[in-house]
């Protein structure tokens, strides 16, 4: 939905680097779309973090489980 192609291939290791349409407006529209999902905000510290998908996976389960 955020980078309106259906052939992202979503692993671990991939990164902004990896997708062409990855830009600074596709990420905040990433991380609204997390934060509307879930039901919680994302820190600022948490974004700025991240540097793969598993860093965002990391983060979703911590607050997924309250911590």
């Amino acid at each position: 939905k955020t980078f309106k192609r259906d052939n992202i291939v979503l692993s671990p290791t991939i990164s902004a680097k990896d997708i062409p349409e990855w830009t600074s407006l596709t990420y905040m529209n990433l991380v609204f779309e997390i934060e509307q999902s879930f039901g919680f905000k994302i820190k600022l510290k948490d974004m700025m973090s991240w540097q793969n998908v598993s860093d965002m996976v990391q983060t979703i389960n911590k607050k997924v489980n309250g911590n």
